[in-house]
């Protein structure tokens, strides 16, 4: 599925610019550093979408697994897709119609990418960049269900227990420098 947005997106003409770029100062609405954000902006002149991914990295744990960082690089490509395509969110914050929309492919990626991931583990990766923004809405609820992780943010069964082993490398494959 990521494949075919990246291809059908991307890779169609010359009046969309993608490009992935390091940043020290990117931060979340909130104010806080995040470790990676898709912008855009509309170039009138050259009528030329220009989509830029930050990559903070200095918000990656060193020890990060390759799953982890696979799963934030899979979730801007799908905000970079929103952005070619804004129409389609009808309402819904970006967050939300990826949640409703994108959740299961990111999830069959990751595992397309990483054959031993389990259905829960790329669950876990995929809901972990929306949780802040969702976490107690309906249909996050419904989707820590559907993976069959609790509400019970300290518990074992918990979506982020699995995403927090990723994003400090206690699981996962190891990235070598």
């Amino acid at each position: 599925m990521v494949t075919n947005i990246l291809q059908n997106t991307f890779g169609v003409g010359p009046k969309i610019n993608l490009t992935f770029a390091e940043s020290t100062t990117i931060v979340s609405s909130r104010g806080e550093p995040v470790p990676a954000q898709t912008q855009s902006s509309y170039d009138a002149i050259n009528k030329t979408l220009n989509i830029t991914t930050y990559i903070r990295l200095d918000q990656f744990n060193p020890a990060a697994s390759q799953e982890y960082k696979a799963s934030i690089l899979i979730h801007e490509i799908v905000h970079a897709y929103i952005f070619t395509n804004p129409s389609v969110l009808n309402g819904l914050t970006q967050h939300a119609y990826l949640l409703q929309n994108y959740v299961g492919g990111i999830v069959g990626a990751l595992q397309s990418f990483f054959p031993s991931l389990s259905t829960q583990e790329a669950a876990s990766l995929a809901l972990g960049g929306l949780g802040r923004d969702l976490l107690g809405s309906p249909a996050f609820n419904d989707a820590l269900t559907k993976y069959g992780f609790t509400t019970d943010v300290g518990s074992r069964s918990s979506y982020q227990f699995f995403s927090s082993q990723f994003e400090y490398g206690t699981i996962g494959t190891q990235c070598s420098n």
